[in-house]
């Protein structure tokens, strides 16, 4: 039993997908259905069920997964103790909200880039909810995102704090969409921060709205909106500079629930590598001089 076996173990399990874990390791299929098949073997019971949709875990598999995972994160802390120091390298897997990405993520990673070129950076966009869990369970070295940060395996560290307004079209007002009766609530999935706080807002003013548009894009939202078609609740730093060209325009609202902090989380249970220490060392520089 080798230490990439258990990674190849640990990897379809989080991505029930034998095709997925070969991709995201660099791997043919075949090897990673061989290496299962040898662990399989070598503990004597099957650890997954293959279905025509994918690798679920059988309960003997559901029962090893967290010893694994205990495994790989103490393998990572004797690499790193033994990691020489020196300028940071190697990979760095990012994720971000998408708003904190058009406003605030290229500007910091460009900078990032500029003192430490050797890393090879990569960045995917998620709601809150699934950025905390992927970094929980090591999908991502990091994440940006938005709103209070409570969980038992992320550490965090705020970055930026958004000032949110309601977002409507020029051809209305706040005033006549709640005389109405009928507003129409245009925002991003369930597990989205900045769509939580917009649903307590609305709550705190006894206001219900009538229907749900769900979108998955920012531009998409501000689009629909512009259009008549709802109203929407994002930060004013990324709508301002699109008003230009998409006809919104916005409303602030009282800072209990205008203001919502956009942090960096990182895993607690794994040693931050150099590249990813490098990155958090910025923004504890840029704290300082804040």
């Amino acid at each position: 039993m080798e230490y990439k076996d258990l990674l190849i173990f640990y990897r379809v399990a989080r991505l029930g997908n034998m095709t997925r874990a070969a991709e995201e390791l660099g791997y043919v299929q075949s090897h990673v259905t061989a290496r299962i098949r040898k662990l399989e073997d070598e503990l004597g019971r099957p650890l997954f069920e293959r279905t025509k949709h994918g690798a679920i875990l059988t309960d003997d598999g559901t029962r090893w997964l967290p010893q694994v995972e205990t495994l790989l994160t103490q393998w990572e802390h004797t690499a790193q103790a033994l990691d020489a120091p020196g300028t940071p390298s190697g990979f760095l897997r990012l994720g971000s909200l998408e708003t904190t990405a058009a406003v605030h993520a290229a500007g910091w990673l460009a900078r990032y880039h500029q003192q430490f070129p050797e890393v090879d950076l990569s960045l995917e966009t998620g709601t809150t909810d699934e950025l905390l869990q992927r970094v929980a369970h090591r999908d991502l070295d990091a994440a940006f995102v938005a709103g209070a940060i409570s969980h038992p395996r992320i550490s965090h560290r705020v970055v930026a704090v958004e000032n949110l307004q309601v977002i409507m079209s020029c051809n209305t007002s706040w005033s006549n969409i709640c005389q109405s009766g009928n507003l129409v609530m245009v925002t991003s999935h369930q597990g989205c921060a900045y769509r939580h706080q917009f649903e307590t807002w609305l709550r705190s003013q006894n206001i219900k709205p009538t229907r749900v548009m769900e979108c998955a894009s920012i531009e998409a939202i501000l689009q629909l909106v512009a259009g008549g078609l709802g109203v929407t609740l994002l930060p004013k730093t990324l709508v301002e500079p699109l008003s230009s060209r998409i006809a919104v325009q916005w409303q602030p609202i009282d800072d209990a629930y205008g203001k919502i902090p956009t942090s960096i989380i990182w895993s607690k249970t794994r040693p931050p590598s150099h590249a990813l220490q490098a990155l958090l060392e910025i923004f504890e520089r840029l704290a300082d001089l804040a």
